[in-house]
């Protein structure tokens, strides 16, 4: 049995369809995974902070669902290798960020000088939310100005609420990378994950989830 950590707010890395129906790219490369290994997958889902909560009491083995690296999450826990660069995006004042590991003070100093400028002065308060959903319900628009989230999962989301608009003013300038967290110090299985993603499927994944392709 592999347990896994689902994010429950990570469309279009994972989400559930209208019928309850779990889906995504990274559960197909998680059912894919739970094959190749000839174990069953039992799923559990949350928001981000409950589980690497979870990760560090053992309750999973591995948390998926559009997490992005940092140095404070390598920290904490085993990470696989990046299986696909993500691209920051946002308004010209950007409040909400459902991460809260991005939030740093080079993180603030970049969408600064992105925004207005090495030279320029920009007021930004940085909000983190436990879930993304925060930001789309009633009462968002009265409390944030505008959601960090990488391009590629803010297409997703901007195709489920039509009165959003996504843009992207960094083009590849804030990217990172999306990784797998891995509970306790199992590195068999850390080694094990990263060579089965080095097998190359993403792209065609990205394709169909992403950027909707067949």
């Amino acid at each position: 049995m592999l347990r896994v950590g689902v994010r429950a707010d990570g469309l279009p890395w994972a989400y559930r369809k209208a019928r309850g129906e779990l889906v995504g790219y990274d559960i197909d490369l998680v059912e894919g995974l739970v094959r190749s290994l000839g174990v069953r997958l039992e799923v559990r889902e949350a928001c981000l902070e409950a589980l690497e909560s979870w990760l560090d009491s053992g309750r999973i083995e591995l948390a998926v669902g559009g997490i992005q690296t940092s140095p404070q999450r390598a920290v904490r826990h085993q990470l696989s290798q990046g299986d696909q660069r993500v691209h920051l995006v946002g308004r010209p004042l950007v409040l909400a960020v459902s991460d809260p590991q991005l939030l740093t003070g080079d993180l603030r100093d970049q969408l600064r000088s992105e925004l207005v400028g090495p030279s320029g002065q920009l007021s930004l308060q940085l909000l983190p939310l436990a879930d993304k959903r925060q930001f789309f319900s009633a009462a968002g628009p009265a409390c944030f100005d505008g959601l960090l989230i990488s391009a590629e999962a803010g297409s997703s989301w901007a195709v489920l609420h039509p009165r959003t608009s996504l843009i992207a003013p960094f083009a590849d300038r804030l990217a990172g990378e999306l990784v797998w967290a891995i509970a306790g110090d199992d590195v068999a299985l850390c080694r094990y994950i990263n060579a089965w993603l080095a097998r190359g499927q993403m792209e065609a994944l990205f394709s169909h989830w992403v950027r909707i392709e067949g």
